[in-house]
């Protein structure tokens, strides 16, 4: 590849192959793929620009090893947060 992409081109996908029961990582972003490593996720393809560096990679990933979580913070009531201090209360006190 010998144009580099820009930043609007730039990008990482998930899939999920059930029949290997893993998730598919194809990505264009540096830090995603700097971290994938770092995490030793199995590299199953690597595409270069003519100059030799990175463009992309692909990852097979383990199921277990992604998670989706709510954007949601947890919210707690006053009357929660109030039995929570009284357990942590209880809890240095029976040291």
């Amino acid at each position: 590849m010998s144009d580099k992409l820009t930043r609007a081109e730039r990008e990482t996908i998930i899939i999920y192959n059930e029949l290997d029961d893993a998730y598919i990582i194809d990505s264009s972003v540096q830090k995603h793929i700097h971290k994938f490593d770092k995490l030793g996720y199995e590299c199953t393809d690597t595409q270069l620009y003519d100059d030799g560096t990175v463009c992309s990679k692909s990852y097979k990933v383990p199921v277990r090893s992604i998670s989706f979580r709510s954007p949601e913070k947890r919210k707690v009531t006053e009357e929660q947060r109030e039995k929570l201090r009284e357990r942590m209360a209880k809890m240095r006190s029976d040291k």
